[in-house]
């Protein structure tokens, strides 16, 4: 009998259906369930936050790729001016993640592909010589966590449990809905749609132009910018801030989607005068296109600025010449006046440390958060590290919140230790889940020396065996049978075999 072909005996009798249930029922790994897992390791040494993803320790991290597959803006409502209303091209079609931890701290990877850089949110202000002109249709790009914390629809629909309506709520027409005061809306905006009453949801809110640059704005070298617009469409600029952190409620008295800031204040002020047709300050000199567009409270308090309007401003106006000369710096760098005064955020606002690069049309983000935080109320409590906590993406390009792109799903966060002490078969961890062989490698973490590794169909066919010759703790499977063939999708069975010990364990394969 070719070993392929080999059967798995459980006792004296065997019947292939009980096998599958025997093995499915007897162990639930992390990773193992339909729904996709992001696997956060375990280190001693965290990555550098910095918006760069080279850091060794990023390496030891599994990667999901996540499917951005849903548009608000295919919605049937048509709306004029909110995404047109009628069917939008996903522009960023994935989003990649890696997450990392330590005894107290998160840490998330992003990547996903944006043609241009976009930070003129409000549109910014440009100079004629005699008066201040505004942009329209600017905005900046943004990506979301959404976190639930007590929103069982969610399980459902993923984060469109909030919004994406009516799509996502085919009663927001009728009674019961999710929307404020349960009335028929005539717009379709995805803002008038709630969570229920007391449902709370956490939200990680990347905001390029308010909340990424406080603590640095840097570019390498010279970029590409559109001068019409002000975006970046070639070059690499990292910024270094914060990500805001929000949270959803229920409708309260407004129409903003029950979205709101966590305790504390946000990142920025507006940088325009009291009637709205100036900015108040511009630099005076500054460096760079970056520079330009990213002002900084720091950047006023250190005399680096002018004053363009004295409207509301305490202080002298520093006349036509000097705001001329400034903007020659600034026409230069085909940048403009930004809307808004960056600034140190105060309290559970300011949680989520960011660092972020965008380079030749690629995103690359760092997000570090405490484990835990004071606000229990607003921040999704990472306090019992053998649950999966479930959240979901959205992408933000150019745009505010009228239109975005999101998964129609979501996945769960999982935190695995990888550790030579660990290395028992009862700690054995497969990742990813789901596995792609076509994109990369299944990983069998903390394997002890002498293990073999069984992998079977759930008709208890034998596909492959793995032995670990090197005494590594981390033995990898290409997806490929004894015949060298890629496998199905579907789900799998391993079993790990290490002296007279044994576990198994279950993974699913997707191409």
């Amino acid at each position: 009998m070719s070993r392929r072909n080999k059967r798995l005996i459980i006792g004296t009798i065997l019947v292939i259906v009980p096998l599958a249930v025997v093995f499915l029922s007897k162990f639930v790994l992390q990773g193992a369930s339909s729904v996709p897992k992001l696997n956060a390791i375990k280190v001693t040494t965290p990555p550098m936050l910095d918006g760069d993803a080279s850091d060794a320790v990023w390496q030891t991290a599994p990667e999901l790729k996540v499917t951005i597959n849903g548009s608000w803006a295919t919605s049937p409502v048509t709306v004029a001016g909110q995404g047109g209303g009628t069917a939008t091209e996903i522009t960023i079609p994935w989003v990649k993640l890696k997450a990392l931890y330590t005894d107290t701290t998160l840490y998330v990877l992003a990547t996903w592909p944006d043609s241009d850089l976009s930070i003129t949110r409000g549109g910014g202000w440009d100079w004629t010589g005699t008066a201040w002109t505004k942009h329209s249709g600017q905005a900046e790009d943004r990506l979301a966590f959404w976190w639930p914390i007590n929103v069982p629809k969610f399980e459902s629909i993923g984060c469109r449990a909030k919004c994406h309506m009516p799509d996502a709520h085919p009663d927001c027409y009728t009674a019961g809905c999710h929307m404020k005061d349960n009335h028929p809306s005539t717009t379709g905006l995805e803002d008038e749609c709630y969570v229920q009453t007391g449902e709370r949801a956490d939200k990680w809110h990347m905001k390029a132009a308010r909340f990424l640059g406080v603590k640095s704005a840097a570019q390498s070298g010279v970029v590409v910018v559109n001068p019409t617009t002000h975006e970046v469409t070639g070059g690499k600029v990292t910024l270094i801030g914060y990500c805001d952190d929000k949270h959803t409620t229920e409708y309260v008295a407004d129409k903003d989607g029950g979205r709101r800031g966590d305790s504390g204040s946000g990142a920025t002020t507006d940088n325009r005068n009291a009637i709205k047709t100036s900015p108040k300050y511009m630099e005076s000199n500054p460096d760079n296109y970056i520079d330009a567009m990213i002002l900084t409270q720091t950047e006023i308090n250190n005399g680096e600025t002018i004053i363009v309007d004295t409207t509301g401003v305490t202080g002298a106006y520093a006349g036509d010449d000097a705001v001329t000369s400034a903007w020659s710096k600034y026409s230069s760098f085909n940048a403009c006046v930004p809307e808004n005064i960056l600034k140190e955020p105060s309290g559970s606002r300011g949680n989520i440390e960011q660092a972020a690069t965008w380079e030749n049309g690629i995103w690359t983000s760092e997000f570090k958060r405490a484990l835990l935080t004071s606000t229990t109320d607003q921040d999704v409590q990472f306090s019992d590290l053998t649950k999966e906590y479930s959240f979901a993406v959205a992408v933000m390009d150019n745009s505010g919140g009228e239109e975005h792109f999101w998964q129609k799903d979501y996945q769960n966060l999982v935190f695995v230790t990888l550790t030579p002490a660990a290395r028992i078969v009862e700690n054995v961890v497969a990742y990813p889940s789901p596995f792609n062989p076509k994109t990369g490698l299944l990983k069998f973490a903390n394997v002890p020396a002498d293990a073999t590794i069984e992998i079977y169909t759930l008709t208890g066919e034998l596909v492959y065996t793995l032995e670990n010759p090197t005494s590594s703790a981390i033995v990898e499977w290409d997806g490929k049978n004894e015949d060298g063939k890629i496998v199905a999708r579907g789900i799998y069975i391993y079993r790990v075999k290490s002296g007279g010990d044994e576990v198994r364990g279950k993974f699913a394969v997707v191409k």
